[in-house]
């Protein structure tokens, strides 16, 4: 079983948290907040070998902390892979190593850096996660 199947099984299946099975209204009170979680190896790569007990435990751990993290959670998001970076000069493999994303919610930056705090992707040798601050558009 590949990561996505997994993903999609835990993600529409049952005895997950109700807000990673809902689509989430952004909270017009808090300020939104793009994750980045970037790693060397994609997240399909690091699971192509894994059997279907190990690729769901790395699963259950990423239910436990969506769990955690509640109502902060506005898109838990999926894992990412084989991107393509557009330039002015054409369209090439991108570099990045971003793995995959989640949305959050949060009063703060700092609020937003709690909500991370042990979270499993740090797990992986190598791995980081970035966060952004989405900014409100101007006129939107």
């Amino acid at each position: 079983m590949c990561i996505t199947e997994v993903y999609d099984q835990a993600v529409t299946g049952r005895d997950l948290p109700r807000h990673a099975r809902e689509n989430f209204e952004k909270d017009p009170d808090m300020t939104k907040y793009v994750v980045l979680y970037t790693a060397p190896q994609s997240a399909e790569s690091a699971m192509q070998d894994a059997s279907p007990e190990s690729a769901a435990e790395g699963m259950k751990v990423w239910m436990d902390w969506a769990a955690k993290a509640g109502d902060g959670i506005v898109d838990l998001g999926t894992p990412l892979g084989g991107g393509k970076e557009v330039g002015s000069l054409g369209v090439t493999d991108a570099t990045s190593g971003v793995a995959g994303y989640t949305i959050l919610q949060a009063d703060s930056m700092d609020a937003a850096l709690e909500l991370l705090e042990g979270h499993p992707h740090l797990m992986m040798p190598g791995a980081s996660i970035q966060v952004y601050e989405a900014l409100d558009m101007p006129g939107m």
